[in-house]
């Protein structure tokens, strides 16, 4: 186990990346007394152990519904998303997730040898005209 968050709580959407270095990042949704937030832990000796969670944003989610019938519907979109940058040296995570607080999606970066997390920001990508031609063409 890696993180027990106690009676009534959870965590989930746990993904575990591997820095240049070898460390590895484990980056998931914790949720505490129904508060939703996006969080990490690091381990520096290949899983045996791991630090407590770091908060790196709460997490506004305003749910998914049919809209057929407007029943409730059960999906991914509070999942956060990791990637690394692979190149020897720099040690540097990415973590995206959407979120209800901005139009669109929500990422922050962690720096090189830094432990603490950047503030959470608005991605600057914009759904335009132009970028909906280029996703229909990929389709």
């Amino acid at each position: 186990m890696i993180l027990d968050p106690g009676e009534n709580n959870q965590t989930i959407g746990n993904q575990i990346a591997v820095l240049p270095n070898g460390d590895l990042i484990n980056t998931f949704d914790l949720i505490i007394q129904d508060n939703l937030q996006v969080a990490v832990q690091r381990s520096t000796n290949k899983g045996r152990t791991w630090s407590p969670p770091v908060i790196v944003s709460q997490l506004g989610t305003i749910g998914v519904v049919d809209p057929v019938d407007g029943a409730p519907v059960r999906t991914g979109d509070i999942l956060p998303g990791i990637a690394v940058d692979p190149r020897k040296g720099k040690n540097t995570a990415y973590l995206v997730w959407q979120d209800a607080r901005f139009t669109g999606l929500s990422y922050a970066r962690r720096a090189r040898a830094a432990v603490r997390w950047r503030r959470a920001r608005a991605s600057p990508w914009r759904r335009t005209r132009r970028t909906e031609r280029r996703h229909s063409r990929i389709s």
